[in-house]
């Protein structure tokens, strides 16, 4: 969980006293370039998802509380892919040579040398939408024009994070709960996929801003996925979209991929998906600005830029373990991949952190979700729940 960074917050709070609130600590820029750095976890959240993989670009297995299957898109409670890969030529655009953590969204960079290609991918989790979307940028960097085929492979797996399940045996992690049929659908009158279950109300959707040349269905696309240790993921189901790839040389073109899910019912994730490829800038900047603005309600002065930059990053980082979920409300989940919701000993910590960094509006939501819930399950007692 996030205790630790709790405590760094909290320390670096008492400071603030004799530290000057102050604007333009705007550099909200985190790079790993390393082997080492780009094998670690990367998040990026907003209030309504959450991509959770590696800093390599993949999405391997994660997490234990359902055994590897804490990574990949979601929006809470629902997962809506265990991961999103690019392939061209048959060449999987992995790994990242270079990721870099901004405040609106984390980009990897890649490089397939032999095609004069060089792939740039930002991952964004939405606050306003229960949704995600995934913007590539491929551009040709040889003196001639290129013609390759270029796929984009997601995994569908709509399965819903412990504790916030609907069924008993689900809740128990009962193999039978998670034995289910995923069906994928092509809408070819709107260039939209639909994923669905034969067990649950379930839904997910992915638009794209480029029309596919061709969609296939299956398993047959085996993504770079290392050998899981989960026990449901024969309930995933593989998709594939083609489209040409014609470059002229020394020039861009982007493929905006929107994810989008639903709990409630196919058209709510279709209405998501459609809504946020075309808006893709507009989001992008909003989310900047966000952040940007986060960053300067309080700021923290010493002699020590490792000190400055993680208080800066520990607001960031509350901000993005704030979680709206259906049925529950907004507050402060307990940490990214295992922990994924809300609980009453972390809140405690959470609350006076988030007062002292300019987030009363999460605190105040926080404590309202805590107190609701805590009425409603100890009959007002006054008793404070340990976890929701």
């Amino acid at each position: 969980m996030k205790r630790a960074s709790l405590c760094l917050i909290s320390l670096a709070a008492s400071l603030l006293i004799c530290c000057a609130s102050s604007p333009g600590q705007t550099d909200l820029r985190l790079t790993a370039n390393s082997a080492t750095d780009t094998a670690m976890r990367y998040v990026s959240a907003g209030e309504k998802a959450v991509i959770i993989g590696t800093m390599d670009g993949s999405f391997p297995p994660l997490g234990w509380h359902i055994m590897g299957e804490m990574g990949g898109v979601w929006t809470p409670p629902l997962k809506m892919l265990d991961g999103l890969w690019l392939r061209i030529d048959g060449r999987w655009v992995l790994p990242a040579t270079r990721y870099e953590r901004t405040a609106a969204w984390s980009e990897f960079e890649s490089d397939l040398q032999e095609l004069g290609i060089h792939v740039v991918r930002r991952d964004v989790a939405l606050d306003d939408q229960p949704a995600a979307l995934f913007v590539f940028e491929i551009t040709n960097n040889k003196n001639e024009q290129i013609h390759h085929a270029l796929e984009l492979v997601a995994r569908f797996h709509p399965i819903l994070t412990y504790p916030w399940t609907r069924d008993r045996e689900e809740y128990l992690k009962s193999q039978q709960a998670f034995d289910f049929k995923t069906i994928v659908e092509y809408d070819s009158s709107f260039g939209r996929i639909f994923a669905s279950t034969d067990k649950y109300q379930r839904f997910v959707t992915i638009e794209t801003n480029l029309a596919p040349k061709a969609v296939t269905i299956g398993t047959q696309y085996h993504p770079p996925i290392p050998n899981s240790n989960s026990f449901c993921s024969q309930s995933a189901a593989d998709l594939g979209m083609s489209f040409p790839l014609n470059l002229a040389p020394n020039s861009t073109t982007r493929l905006v991929v929107g994810v989008a899910g639903s709990i409630i019912s196919r058209m709510e994730a279709a209405k998501a998906a459609e809504e946020i490829v075309p808006r893709v800038d507009d989001l992008l900047r909003a989310k900047t600005g966000e952040f940007a603005d986060i960053a300067n309600r309080t700021t923290l002065v010493t002699p020590d830029s490792l000190i400055n930059k993680a208080f800066l990053w520990n607001k960031l980082n509350m901000r993005m373990e704030t979680t709206i979920s259906p049925g529950n409300g907004r507050g402060v989940v307990a940490g990214y991949p295992d922990y994924p919701w809300y609980f009453g000993n972390d809140g405690s910590f959470s609350v006076p952190a988030l007062l002292a960094i300019g987030q009363s509006d999460v605190a105040l939501d926080h404590l309202k979700l805590l107190a609701r819930a805590s009425n409603g399950i100890n009959n007002s007692s006054g008793k404070i729940i340990h976890e929701l």
